[in-house]
């Protein structure tokens, strides 16, 4: 029998590849840390995991399910229904989310997501004004 925590852990990434499946509409294949998600008429190539980005970004597993969603780019109410909870609970994960990058819209959250998952460096820092 597994521990409690590593069952909860399976059960956690099998939900939210299920989640980036129904985001996609296509398969999400993952090969030796490598996705392919399908993004409008574009398959974006990911060179980090869901799970290697989350941690990077210190986002909870539903906060970075809901900036899939915003980067599919599904409405407040397709988020809420594809996530299973209230719009309220919904935008609960966008604040949260939003705070813990520092940015105040989706496209700035969802631009640090990709560039993160594209295998780019990503810090948290203050640029000195030139």
């Amino acid at each position: 029998m597994l521990p409690k925590s590593v069952v909860s852990a399976q059960k956690t990434l099998k939900r939210q590849r299920m989640i980036l499946e129904m985001v996609n509409k296509t398969d999400c294949t993952q090969t030796a840390k490598q996705q392919d998600f399908q993004v409008g008429n574009f398959v974006l190539r990911a060179r980090r995991s869901i799970e290697d980005v989350r941690d990077h970004l210190g986002l909870s597993g539903r906060e970075m399910e809901l900036l899939i969603c915003v980067a599919a780019g599904l409405k407040k109410r397709e988020i809420a229904a594809r996530m299973g909870v209230t719009t309220a609970t919904a935008d609960t994960f966008r604040r949260r989310a939003y705070a813990k990058l520092g940015v105040g819209t989706g496209a700035a959250a969802v631009a640090i997501m990709s560039t993160c998952l594209a295998g780019a460096e990503v810090e948290e820092r203050t640029l000195e004004p030139v």
